[in-house]
């Protein structure tokens, strides 16, 4: 068996040779561009993650050789940060492909390893398993390797986060970047993860010349707008801005603070508090080199974010206000101060909460919440009733304890589901079975949903309510589940005649959720999200845009996959806004819907069409035309590669393209687009889009 696997394994070897021999021959002809590159690359990391992720070597192998062939083709300026990686990573695995099959397999168990510390949230089994694959990987590769050199890296990046192990990630990181060093591999993706880590060090030691030349180096080395949108990068600029403004380096602060906001994504989670750090450094920047263009718009931007985001700490908000007063001073604003004097007053003696336990503690804490949180959704999954109330307990008390941003909300979420639980556990067993029903029927309800039988859905929740009313009365959170689903569903189904109906269902689980102070809870964000839906439905644009951007800012809070969802969301924001005049609040969500990753293709397609086109759209109503051609260009392109699209949508599209090349006086695209136009109209009369100018 062992003979015929090395044979198999020998052949798929010599047929990978002679594949990359073909390659060879055609790249030969004539090297690729840059622009070719990265389109060919972006297919073949896809490929290669996929890899990683099933543990297929011989993927990961045939991959990288692809890659490498791919660099070598490439017409570079300068080789990208990730080519160093990918001679790393392959060296190993063409090493590896030499192994007998006991050794080839555990370099798998290297990869298994680290993929348990990635996914686990107990601390000490995090840096287990860990500091296993670097054991092993050191033993098959050596320390001068790409398996040792990971591993090593998240065990530094895990420590730094803890204040009595920090000196101990320092030494890691510093000799990691003299390894990476010794095999001219500090231009890479792996010296990039470790100069941020640096970088946090230094910070936190109050060392600021070290890190400013840490910094600079870190951000020099995210090159693509992928590694751009990573949170690491916004901030990793925010921060290098703020020292930089502090050491008086107000043109080099402007630069990465700039950056820092047209290259990182605005709003994703916690990045909120790097999105206004940044635009806040910015401002500082400006305001010292006398240029107060932009300022304005930026405290604009600042002020919208803390009151959108959910649970914004208000002694921070306070904090803003002040300063923003200070700058309305330096623009000769003195107008606008009254109102700023009010809200500052309104917050007079909001002080700062208790500081967070840190390290080891915070760390258990953590563990702790996530274990909590699991246990419900098995207790809940098995309708086991004591099992729930413990769970909630556990969950509620690391909740409570870790005081980090939503804590409250978070623990008043768990008391709101306890206050229905401790009910039942008082309650006769009857009465505990009519609860199980409302469950089970809300189940078959969300079933036949995702199944797309609305009519089947509507009748299960109707029966949940019910059974919710009896068991535990309407202001339950049993009850309250069972009615936003409703109302859900009858926004899926368009049905116009039970819409108001729906609106009212909608607004009494809102009115129910607030009261319980649960601002933090899925069924919060899902009755915003409806609600938005339902208000839009209606040609209500004031009551849609409250609850949708709420709705959005939970999305983002959470850190959530956004999906098609948060385009759909987003989307619907954009293009309210834009119509109510709104178009620096309407970019800002058109934006962030695009950097969401919306489906390009399918029937989510239209999301990302109107996300674009909204996009375009508030560009140019403030005059701001650079780089809308391209984007003109996608947008007619997915109208054109999707069926989904009506004829009348890719006229509109285009009418609004012509209208942009007449402003730029670009007569080759325009006449072509004009034949474009032509013989879609002679399908279809046009019907004038109110933006074609």
């Amino acid at each position: 068996m062992i003979r015929q696997l090395s044979i198999l394994i020998f052949l798929a070897a010599i047929f990978a040779l002679e594949a990359a021999a073909r390659r060879s021959q055609v790249w030969a002809e004539g090297a690729l561009s840059q622009e070719e590159f990265e389109s060919k690359a972006s297919d073949l990391d896809v490929r290669l993650k996929g890899a990683i992720a099933a543990f297929d070597l011989n993927g990961q192998l045939e991959t990288l050789r692809t890659l490498n062939q791919l660099m070598a083709a490439t017409n570079f300026e300068t080789p990208p940060a990730c080519a160093a990686d990918i001679r790393l990573h392959l060296r190993d695995l063409e090493l590896a492909a030499t192994f007998p099959p006991d050794q080839f397999a555990r370099v798998r168990e290297i990869q298994t390893e680290k993929q348990r510390g990635d996914e686990t949230k107990d601390p000490d089994e995090k840096v287990r398993h860990f500091q296993r694959g670097r054991e092993i990987a050191a033993e098959l590769f050596g320390e001068a390797s790409h398996h040792y050199i990971t591993c090593e890296l998240s065990i530094a990046h895990h420590l730094y986060s803890i204040p009595e192990k920090r000196e101990e990630a320092f030494q890691r990181t510093n000799h990691l970047l003299q390894v990476l060093d010794s095999l001219g591999a500090s231009r890479s993706n792996r010296a990039r993860d470790a100069l941020v880590v640096l970088f946090a060090l230094y910070v936190m030691r109050d060392d600021f010349t070290k890190a400013i030349e840490t910094g600079k180096q870190a951000a020099a080395l995210f090159e693509t707008p992928g590694d751009k949108r990573r949170r690491e990068y916004a901030t990793l600029t925010g921060t290098l801005a703020k020292l930089l403004n502090e050491a008086g380096q107000h043109e080099q602060a402007l630069h990465y603070a700039r950056t820092g906001m047209n290259d990182s994504l605005p709003l994703n989670g916690l990045q909120t508090d790097d999105h206004i750090r940044l635009l806040r450094e910015y401002s500082r920047a400006k305001i010292k080199l006398q240029d107060h263009d932009g300022v304005q718009d930026a405290w604009s931007d600042i002020l919208m974010f803390t009151t959108n985001v959910p649970c914004f700490p208000l002694h921070e908000r306070r904090e803003l206000l002040v300063e923003y007063r200070s700058v309305l001073q330096s623009l000769a604003l003195e107008d606008r101060i009254p109102e700023v004097d009010l809200q500052i007053a309104q917050l007079k003696g909001v002080s700062p909460p208790e500081p967070s336990p840190a390290g080891e503690e915070q760390q258990r804490l953590s563990a702790q919440y996530y274990a909590g949180m699991a246990k419900y959704d098995q207790a809940r999954m098995e309708f086991d009733l004591p099992g729930k109330i413990k769970a909630l307990y556990e969950f509620r008390e690391a909740a409570a304890a870790l005081k980090a941003a939503g804590s409250a909300a978070r623990v008043a979420e768990a008391d709101f589901v306890l206050k229905d639980l401790l009910h039942l556990e008082k309650s006769s067993e009857e009465v505990r079975e009519i609860a199980i029903r409302s469950e089970q029927e809300r189940r078959l309800g969300q079933s036949s949903k995702d199944e797309k039988k609305q009519w089947d859905a509507l009748v299960h929740f109707e029966q949940a309510m019910e059974h919710a009313k009896t068991a535990v009365g309407v202001d339950s959170h049993l009850y309250a589940c069972a009615e936003v689903s409703w109302a859900e569903t009858i926004v899926e189904m368009g049905d116009e005649r039970r819409r108001t109906e729906a609106i009212a269902a909608a607004s009494h689980v809102r009115k129910v959720v607030e009261a319980n102070g649960a601002y933090l809870s899925t069924l919060y964000r899902t009755t915003l999200a409806v609600l938005c839906r339902l208000h839009i439905g209606q040609n209500e644009s004031g009551p849609a845009i409250e609850a949708g951007e709420k709705a959005v800012a939970l999305l983002e809070f959470e850190d959530l996959d956004q999906g098609p969802y948060y385009a759909l969301l987003t989307s619907f924001l954009a293009k309210m806004l834009n119509e109510a005049g709104e178009h620096r609040r309407a970019l800002h969500y058109a934006r962030s819907g695009l950097y969401g990753k919306p489906p390009k293709y399918g029937e989510y397609s239209p999301f990302y069409a109107r996300l674009l086109q909204e996009f375009t759209r508030g560009k140019v109503a403030i005059d701001d035309l650079d780089d809308l051609q391209p984007i003109y260009e996608e947008l007619i392109q997915i109208s054109d590669d999707n069926p989904v699209f009506p004829l009348q949508r890719r006229i509109e599209y285009r009418e609004e393209y012509l209208a942009f090349l007449n402003s730029q006086g670009n007569n080759q695209r325009r006449d072509s687009v004009v034949a474009e136009l032509a013989n879609l109209k002679g399908t279809q009369p046009l019907q004038k889009s109110r933006y074609t100018r």
